[in-house]
């Protein structure tokens, strides 16, 4: 699970969007910084730690076929990008 400090940074994080959804890739970032990597246990700690469930987190990594944030970052600016277009090629 994530450490505190952690915890918090998602607490603050979560606050600023209207859904959890919106929350998703701060969210994602910091797992991968968390975890070193994007595993099932990643998956799980955002899902609790946002309340969605952990498809969701899992189908929209896959969706983009990202393994890492960085190479997240490069598939799209934005979350919204992300989501209204499909840039698996």
């Amino acid at each position: 699970m994530f450490s505190e400090a952690a915890i918090k940074e998602l607490e603050a994080i979560r606050a600023k969007y209207p859904s959890a959804r919106g929350a998703l890739l701060p969210a994602i970032y910091i797992a991968q910084r968390e975890f070193g990597h994007l595993s099932p246990q990643a998956y799980e700690a955002v899902s609790a730690a946002l309340g969605v469930p952990k498809a969701t987190v899992r189908v929209l990594l896959r969706s983009m076929r990202c393994t890492s944030i960085s190479r997240w970052k490069t598939c799209c600016a934005t979350l919204h990008e992300c989501l209204l277009h499909d840039t698996r090629g």
